[in-house]
C-alpha cells in the first residue's frame, strides 16, 4: 500500500501532466482560432468585392435603354 504522501506525489504527477497538455491543446485552439478568423476576414472581403460588381452589373443594367443590352 501506498503512503498517503506517494499518493499525493502521483496524483500531483498527473495533474501537471494534465495541466501541460491543456496548456498545449489551448495554445492549438488559439493558432486555429487565428486562422480561422484570417480565413474569414477574406471572405468578407470576397464577398464584399462579389456585392460591388453585382451592384455596379445592376447599375449598368438600369442605365441602359429598354430593349438594349
Amino acid at each position: 500500500m501506498l503512503s498517503p504522501l506517494k499518493t499525493l506525489e502521483i496524483k500531483l504527477a498527473q495533474l501537471l501532466e494534465y495541466v501541460a497538455q491543456l496548456r498545449a491543446h489551448n495554445a492549438q485552439l488559439r493558432t486555429d482560432n487565428a486562422a480561422l478568423r484570417a480565413e474569414n476576414q477574406k471572405l468578407l472581403e470576397h464577398m464584399q468585392q462579389a456585392q460591388e460588381r453585382v451592384d455596379q452589373i445592376i447599375s449598368e443594367l438600369e442605365t441602359q435603354p429598354a430593349g438594349q443590352s
